[in-house]
């Protein structure tokens, strides 16, 4: 301890005048900012107590750091410890006692300078010590000021050692350019800029630390080996950070079905209906995936509609239309009301329907299902007549909505067809037996949200959950597989 004790004083004797300057030179230079950004925002956020301390930390880092190793080699003072067992090691130490000491006494002498500047501006101290954006860019600014001031230890000193030394820094941090880069899909965390950042600091001070006490062993002069012992340390320090980004930067362009917030884009049917090509999304990152489905016997049919010459409350997008054979079924997006109309001679008649009727999609014989009082029916609009629809099983106690499973205009091309019904916010696929006048649910699913893709084996149905999953279930019971993402 003595000998520590020793070496912590010599530092002080040759970085006293600076230092003593820098505790003259910044409350005015705080005041200065102060005069020159009176009423602009940016003053309000350098004298935040946070944003201060690390203005002064950086300054010690290169006015007091950057001078510690390079002063001892320039002056040939290191000659006859560099002979010695534990010589170097013990000036080490020394070194980085005093270094942290300073930073830290300078960094709260300068928080405590901002906090007093800003009671005697606005009367009350900062409503936050530094705020998630200012975090932000203070670990990111400390942790590569660290590495300058590791890799100043290296280098000889001379006109070039500091932007030698920040060329250095910046290729060890170069992994930060995944993050911060103009074309990055990365949003780093602020857990991952306090790793970095605590990260860079243990592993400057050991890069440090190998250049100055193993590469200046034997000489002082023997500057290539101070590079390769620090260089070594350095990249070894790093590794984890450059192994975390590399993982952040396959994960941002890779989906992971498992992963929370992937979703199903699109689903085509592939090799005669046996497979299933399904694209993923997760971010930015799309990817494609193939799915056997062990046999589809038929899939939803859609057609694109015309309607450019068609009257205005045809082409209004808040309009519903159902096209059948004959007269349409419109409801007027403004007003809610169903009118029939003739595409031959546009005319609008009156509909047998009213604001309780939730109307569904159209079967492929032109009737239409539809929704009322917890109950689902077909309905005729040339005949107004309705056929109740009871549920199989009764499963289902109350209906409130009836939906095209395809998310197409018609349910058609399928021999029974299929809908979604739903009880409260809950829907459930169910296979319409129209000659029993029944409907038969698929139970399994819990979704949300359910997308009919095609129809299975042994009375089963593929749908896509939640635009996440892919799934198989089996009308009339609970069954339920997962087809997409694969269990582990």
């Amino acid at each position: 301890m003595q000998s520590l004790a020793l070496y912590v004083r010599k530092e002080w004797r040759d970085q006293r005048v600076g230092l003593l300057g820098l505790l003259v030179a910044l409350p005015l230079l705080f005041a200065v900012v102060c005069v020159a950004g009176d009423g602009t925002a940016v003053l309000e956020e350098f004298l935040r107590p946070g944003v201060a301390a690390a203005c002064g930390a950086l300054v010690v880092f290169f006015g007091v750091g950057t001078d510690l190793v390079p002063r001892e080699v320039r002056g040939t003072r290191v000659g006859f410890l560099a002979r010695l067992p534990a010589g170097l090691g013990r000036a080490f130490a020394a070194k980085l006692v005093f270094f942290a000491a300073t930073t830290l006494v300078v960094a709260g002498y300068a928080a405590g300078i901002a906090l007093a500047a800003s009671i005697f501006r606005t009367g009350a101290p900062p409503e936050a010590f530094l705020g998630p954006v200012e975090e932000r860019s203070v670990l990111l600014a400390i942790g590569l000021a660290l590495w300058i001031v590791a890799a100043s230890t290296w280098v000889q000193q001379g006109a070039l050692a500091i932007p030698t030394a920040a060329a250095v820094a910046a290729l060890l941090c170069s992994p930060a350019w995944f993050f911060f880069g103009p074309h990055s899909v990365l949003e780093p965390t602020v857990a991952e800029f306090r790793a970095f950042a605590a990260l860079c600091a243990l592993g400057s001070c050991a890069s440090a630390g190998a250049a100055f006490v193993h590469g200046r062993r034997f000489g002082a002069d023997q500057s290539s080996r101070a590079v390769l012992a620090g260089a070594v340390v350095a990249v070894a320090s790093l590794t984890p950070a450059w192994l975390w980004s590399a993982h952040r930067l396959y994960a941002a362009h890779h989906c992971d079905p498992n992963a929370r917030g992937f979703w199903i884009e699109d689903v085509r049917l592939i090799a005669d209906g046996r497979k299933a090509e399904i694209d993923g999304v997760l971010g930015v990152a799309r990817e494609t995936f193939t799915v056997d489905l062990q046999g589809v016997f038929a899939r939803l049919a859609t057609r694109a509609r015309q309607y450019a010459s068609l009257p205005a409350v045809i082409r209004d997008r808040r309009s519903r239309v159902w096209e059948r054979a004959g007269r349409w079924l419109v409801q007027d997006g403004r007003t809610r009301v169903y009118e029939l109309f003739d595409p031959a001679t546009l005319e609008f008649l009156p509909a047998d329907l009213c604001a309780a009727d939730r109307v569904g999609p159209m079967l492929p014989d032109g009737r239409l299902l539809l929704a009322r009082d917890g109950e689902i029916f077909t309905f005729d609009p040339d005949s107004s007549e309705r056929t109740r629809i009871a549920i199989s099983g009764g499963h289902a106690s109350r209906v409130d909505w009836v939906f095209d499973p395809s998310q197409s205009s018609r349910v058609r091309a399928l021999e029974p067809p299929f809908v979604v019904v739903c009880a409260g916010s809950r829907p459930c696929l169910a296979r319409l037996d129209l000659e029993h006048h029944e409907l038969v649910p698929a139970l399994g699913s819990e979704a949300s949200f359910l997308r009919f893709i095609a129809l299975g084996q042994a009375d089963s149905a593929i749908a896509v959950e939640d635009n996440q999953r892919l799934v198989r279930v089996k009308f009339g019971s609970d069954e339920r597989a997962v087809l997409l993402p694969r269990a582990r």
